[in-house]
């Protein structure tokens, strides 16, 4: 799970909002948050992007080989707050805080009901 790489269709449709196929990358992102992203994090007491599917067991969701998995929880907070700006969903603020805190322990100092925004 690769989520950084729709990064690219956030900056396409800002740069270029009348280009033709504006829509479908508009779709793009929203298929996948919604579809896949927030159902999949909802699933699990954590809000936690799931690292992996196991045969016979399904989507695993806070179970890694090695910490350095650690940088995909980070790269679904930065997703997430893409998402959060784009939609205009508070619920992905959620899951950024969440997938925040389980990858730096959950006294970072980042408390439910901050304000988190993207800068770009």
């Amino acid at each position: 799970m690769f989520p950084h790489y729709l990064i690219s269709f956030f900056e396409m449709t800002d740069l270029w909002p009348e280009h033709e196929d504006a829509k479908k990358w508009e779709g793009t992102l929203k298929d996948f948050a919604y579809e896949y992203f927030k159902p999949a994090c909802f699933d699990n007491p954590f809000y936690l992007l799931p690292v992996g599917y196991y045969k016979n067991v399904g989507l695993l969701n806070f179970s890694c080989l090695w910490h350095g998995m650690n940088g995909t929880y980070g790269s679904a907070a930065a997703l997430t707050l893409e998402f959060a700006e784009f939609t205009g969903d508070e619920d992905f603020n959620k899951i950024a805080v969440d997938n925040l805190q389980w990858t730096v322990g959950l006294n970072a100092g980042v408390k439910e009901g901050e304000v988190m925004s993207v800068k770009v």
